[in-house]
This record gives C-alpha cells, structure tokens and sequence, in this order.
C-alpha cells in the first residue's frame, strides 16, 4: 500500500519489508543512481524539511552535537560499477547535483573519480564527509560541536580494500 502507516508497517513480516524494498528499488531503477528507496523523505508534517536546511537555517535542536565519517565510507562503491567511463558519468551526475558551477573543479580534484579508489573518494566525500561538513559548522553556531574521524580497520577488511567502511565505528 502507497499510504501504509507505520503502524501497519509494524505488523508486516521483516522479509516481506524487504522484499518489497527491493522491488521499489528495481522498479524505480534508482539503485544505477546510488539513490534509495529507504532514505528519508520530506512530508511536511513527520519531516517538515530536509536536515541540512534544518540546520543551515538554525532550526535544529540546539543540543551538543559530535558527528563525524569514517575514512573509507564508500569503499565499497568501488565495485558498484565495472567501466571508468560509468564511474566518472556518475561521479559527474553526482557532482552537478551539489554544485553545477564547481562540479568540474571538484571532480579535477579527484582525477575525474574514474579509477576506483578515486570513485569510492569521491562518493564518500560527497555523500558522507561534506554533509557532515555543512552540519558541524552550522551547528557550531548555536551549541557545542565536536566532529571525529574514524579511521581504524581490522586486517580483513583492510585486505579486501574496503578499510573503514561506512558504520563500522558502530561496531567498534
């Protein structure tokens, strides 16, 4: 159902949930985009703005805040896409999205973020470490900020290549 409450959400079997995920996701064919189908969205009324205009215009909770990435965030975008020229199309698409103006400048600064490591930078920087960026200096204006770099990575993963991937800090 399109207008399921969350209630309703509750009482349905987690398998069947993701199930149905995944088929918003291939149906929508956003994954290609490295969009999801479970990010939040702006209603108005649970979500009344997005979080980066919440705290660009000084409308967050003016609590103590820490944020922070890990140094490998998007390591595992290295494998997402197989071909250079779709690496550096989508790192392209990506950088547009955020600034139009900067996009070249920005993905000079990464090689054009066709090598995999120069992607998986790239993206990671983009999604990740600028955001957070943004919120921590935003913040700052109106309460106690602290921000933190989780670089630690146990030998397997840094085998693997993937390093301090995404919420790993969690499980530290």
């Amino acid at each position: 159902r399109p207008q399921a409450s969350v209630e309703e959400l509750r009482e349905l079997p987690m398998p069947e949930l993701v199930r149905a995920g995944q088929s918003m996701s291939r149906q929508a064919r956003e994954a290609r985009y490295l969009n999801s189908c479970y990010s939040p969205m702006v209603d108005g009324d649970l979500l009344p703005e997005h979080p980066l205009d919440a705290f660009a215009n000084g409308r967050q909770a003016k609590v103590p805040l820490i944020i922070g990435t890990n140094k490998d965030e998007a390591s595992f975008s290295k494998y997402i896409f197989q071909r250079e020229s779709t690496r550096s199309a989508m790192a392209d698409r990506v950088a547009r999205i955020f600034d139009p103006v900067a996009a070249p400048r920005v993905l000079a600064a990464y090689d054009g973020a066709a090598s995999r490591e120069d992607f998986a930078a790239f993206f990671g920087d983009a999604v990740f470490w600028a955001p957070s960026m943004q919120v921590a200096e935003n913040h700052s204006e109106v309460a106690k900020t602290w921000m933190y770099r989780f670089v630690f990575a146990p030998a397997a993963l840094k085998w693997l290549g993937l390093g301090a991937i995404h919420s790993l800090d969690l499980a530290v």
